[in-house]
């Protein structure tokens, strides 16, 4: 739980001198700095974390790892809870994601770290709208000790959230 709270306060303390900046350039590079503390954390964290991990985003990385052809990836299925679970019975957007950085790079932390950036990038742009009256780096930290532990489970509703989030 400690590393946790560590990457938080790492991260909001990036985002708050970020906050001190008065260079464009130097803003947007502490930025993503403060910002990718997290998504690494949720990168390398261990598969047993995240119920979704296991029942679907694991099988399907398998799965793309092993396909010779998109098509063929999205035939192919696993057993989870005592039935079956067809690639092509997932958003054809998040297939689409585990399938290329699969092929690409061929490693679950980078997916996982792919998947957290999809759900904090947005959050943080969504709530950058407010930056005049509020604080982002405490906007984020109420995020962080709110939501993000939630975003180890529910990974592509919490995708869908970051991208409405950012939309309104």
């Amino acid at each position: 739980m400690w590393i946790y709270l560590i990457c938080f306060a790492i991260s909001c303390l990036f985002l708050k001198v970020a906050e001190l900046s008065n260079k464009r350039v130097v803003y947007r590079i502490i930025t993503a700095i403060g910002l990718i503390i997290p998504c690494i954390l949720a990168g390398f964290r261990a598969d047993t974390i995240g119920t979704d991990v296991q029942v679907y985003v694991k099988p399907m990385f398998e799965a793309a790892r092993s396909s010779n052809s998109f098509s063929e990836y999205q035939n192919m299925r696993w057993i989870a809870s005592w039935t079956y679970i067809y690639v092509h019975e997932i958003e054809i957007g998040f297939s689409l994601l585990v399938y290329i950085i699969a092929k690409i790079f061929g490693n679950l932390a980078i997916l996982l770290t792919s998947i957290q950036l999809l759900i904090i990038i947005p959050f943080y742009k969504g709530l950058s709208y407010f930056r005049k009256q509020l604080p982002m780096w405490l906007c984020m930290l109420v995020f962080y000790l709110m939501h993000y532990n939630v975003t180890l489970n529910m990974m592509r509703q919490w995708i869908a959230m970051a991208l409405l989030f950012y939309g309104f």
